[in-house]
């Protein structure tokens, strides 16, 4: 929409399975490659209100500074932890684990090496020390909301999954869970479930003639109806038999085409055969000559 267009700004984060970055896929990772964005910063409208930044990125609204990770941090926090959470814990205490490991570390990801490699050099942009005002971890885990140390944690889910995303007002510091839902159909597109004929309650107008006499005129309405649908059949049964005609041409037509192949199958097989005699005719014809030749000069030579 123009409107959202002109009063907003897109920023895009990559994530651990977007193109770009290293071959070891260490964090923090480069911002998208220009092969891939070109179709949008090549537009004049959407240069200067689209921003492809890396992951994580910081940004600051006034005086608020909100911190974005893209990453899968639950489930790793989960597999390498000492000691890890029982199977019994619900999401929301499993979040808890979540926010306070990673704010009480001061770090986004407090991982070994071998689970996350870090570019040291860039090591910096991932430390949460002093403690921004939000952190948007957008995992894949389930959505959660947690507020530690005056620092909210955030989560929106998995757009791709469940179409959920998460609203946050920078004013009023609250947080907005949303779901896109399918939009159910209306009764006007469910054409399935209606009768192709809906019923039509016979109007009757009881009117006076000239001779004073009660007539009962029907409306005509209920006719033009019937017969449009009568109409309407015999347009789909005039349809169905020009289709089915169609087909029986078609099969005709395949059929004399391999009554034509078979009969140029059987003809080759004949020219075949009829070589293969031919030539057994001069191989006798030959042989009969030899022998003539031999009992010639046998004669001679007696």
């Amino acid at each position: 929409r123009p409107a959202l267009l002109e009063q907003s700004y897109f920023i895009f984060v990559p994530g651990p399975s977007d193109a770009g970055g290293t071959s070891v896929r260490a964090v923090p990772t480069m911002e998208l490659p220009s092969i891939a964005t070109s179709r949008m910063t090549s537009r004049a409208r959407l240069r200067e209100r689209v921003i492809f930044t890396t992951n994580p990125c910081h940004i600051r609204v006034g005086r608020q500074e909100i911190v974005v990770f893209r990453d899968d941090i639950a489930e790793k926090l989960r597999r390498h932890s000492v000691v890890p959470p029982t199977d019994d814990q619900h999401a929301t205490e499993l979040s808890q684990h979540v926010v306070k490991t990673l704010l009480d570390e001061s770090h986004l990801c407090p991982l070994p090496m071998s689970a996350r490699p870090i570019a040291w050099p860039l090591d910096h942009s991932l430390r949460l020390y002093p403690l921004p005002d939000v952190v948007v971890v957008a995992d894949s885990f389930a959505q959660f909301e947690q507020r530690y140390e005056d620092c909210i944690v955030l989560n929106p889910g998995s757009f791709p999954i469940d179409f959920s995303f998460v609203a946050y007002a920078t004013a009023a510091k609250v947080a907005e869970f949303c779901i896109v839902k399918a939009r159910e159909p209306d009764e006007e597109t469910q054409v399935e479930d209606a009768p192709l004929v809906p019923p039509v309650e016979m109007a009757v107008d009881q009117t006076t003639d000239k001779n004073g006499d009660g007539n009962a005129k029907v409306d005509n309405d209920n006719d033009a109806v019937v017969a449009a649908a009568a109409d309407d059949d015999e347009e789909e049964q005039a349809k169905d038999e020009d289709e089915e005609a169609a087909r029986v041409k078609l099969d005709d037509l395949d059929e004399q085409v391999e009554d034509v192949a078979d009969t140029a199958n059987d003809d080759a097989e004949q020219d075949d055969n009829n070589d293969d005699d031919d030539d057994d005719e001069d191989e006798d014809d030959g042989a009969r000559s030899k022998r003539q030749a031999a009992s010639v000069e046998t004669t001679e030579n007696e």
